[in-house]
């Protein structure tokens, strides 16, 4: 039995984000598959509460700034080496396990474990399991915050350079989108297998699903929008970008929720929006909330809307958006690797804002609207036992 240790810039325990679903995905698959797995998380435990038996939960004491917020990720990276307390912990962890196989998730933990596996002189396979081009999605995390030329150029460099020795050096590289594996495939990547991000079944509970109904039914409303993500910045820009304030359009019985860490970023930037003062009639700051709570909003929901304008590798709402059957109202990018799915009949493609409201608009005016039996069977297809089964079979390779 082949032992797997995977480390992280956040941990899997109670899992929100899409980073996060998909490493649990991941783990869980290879168990499934017959492999022995260890996940250490290592992360700033002010932004993640929950905490897994093996991760390494770290207080940074840092003047707090929105550049350094941004770039936590590369801080925690370099604490695994230049902290002498952090790095005996990892390495302990390496030595004990002894694993078969050492996979890096996203880049940001070999900013200080390229040192550690040189200290130990690892000659075993390494993995590089990319859900980004990492340095290309800093770089516009960062200039869309106002980061200055000079200060954004320095930390983009930094990403890109270890980013391209570790595709190098890796023994398989796993991507999201096949955009991504012929850039990678550019830098001299050894080993390729594109895995697509995918979603689970969509729990159901119908007497939650009732409740919400009946609570929003009471109170006149009669369309609900859900809109969900993570405190990702790329998800602000989105919503911002292709609805903003301008929700004049939504009839009075009609609501956008926002669903997840996404919904405390629109607040803020509407907190010191002038044009807010039509926000509160059409929109619900609904926050961050249970796995099972998320499933019954989607079961009652109307429509399903991804408005991402910006990112790399492709979007799990996507999937669980598709999933669902309900109708959405996608950009271009949000569709990005889902693309044999832009022809559903629930489904409309946007291009600018105009044509977002309008496409909002269009579906909820329009019937129910059925998938064939085909269309509801090819939907399997995105299940993850389905999009990551490739890795599994690179895996046996090795």
């Amino acid at each position: 039995m082949k032992k797997i240790l995977i480390f992280g810039s956040y941990p899997i325990e109670d899992a929100q984000h899409g980073g996060q679903k998909r490493v649990e995905a991941i783990v869980k698959t290879y168990k499934t598959n017959g492999f022995l797995v260890r996940y250490v998380g290592v992360y700033d435990r002010s932004f993640y509460p929950k905490t897994g038996k093996h991760d390494i939960a770290l207080h940074i004491d840092r003047k707090f700034n929105l550049t350094s917020a941004l770039t936590s990720d590369m801080s925690v990276g370099k604490l695994i080496y230049s902290d002498l307390k952090v790095r005996g912990r990892v390495k302990l962890l390496i030595n004990e396990f002894d694993p078969d196989i050492i996979e890096i998730e996203q880049v940001f933990p070999y900013f200080g474990l390229a040192e550690v596996l040189r200290e130990l002189r690892w000659k075993k396979p390494l993995i590089y399991n990319s859900q980004n081009i990492e340095y290309d999605l800093k770089d516009k995390i960062l200039k869309g915050a106002g980061v200055n030329n000079e200060e954004r150029k320095a930390i983009i460099d930094d990403i890109f350079s270890l980013e391209r020795e570790l595709v190098r050096v890796s023994n398989l590289v796993i991507t999201c989108t096949k955009s991504d594996s012929e850039k990678y495939q550019s830098w001299g990547a050894k080993n390729i297998v594109c895995a697509p991000n995918g979603t689970s079944e969509l729990i159901r509970n119908s007497k939650l699903s009732e409740k919400l109904k009946n609570e929003y039914t009471g109170e006149g409303i009669n369309k609900l929008i859900l809109f969900i993500g993570s405190a990702h910045p790329p998800n602000e820009t989105g919503f911002m970008d292709m609805i903003g304030s301008k929700i004049g359009f939504l009839k009075p019985d009609t609501r956008i929720l926002l669903i997840g860490g996404v919904s405390e970023l629109i607040r803020q930037r509407f907190s010191v929006d002038y044009r807010q003062y039509c926000v509160p009639l059409r929109v619900e700051f609904v926050g961050r909330v249970s796995e099972e709570k998320l499933a019954a909003f989607i079961n009652i929901a109307d429509m399903i809307i991804l408005p991402i304008v910006e990112g790399g590798g492709s979007n799990i709402k996507t999937a669980e958006a598709l999933m669902s059957g309900k109708k959405i109202v996608a950009t271009p990018i949000a569709m990005r690797s889902f693309e044999e799915f832009k022809q559903y009949p629930n489904v409309l493609i946007a291009k600018d804002g105009v044509q977002f409201r309008d496409s909002i608009s269009l579906l909820l005016r329009s019937p129910k609207l059925q998938l064939s039996n085909t269309e509801i069977s090819k939907l399997d297809s995105l299940k993850w036992e389905s999009t990551l089964l490739p890795i599994v079979g690179a895996l046996k390779e090795l």
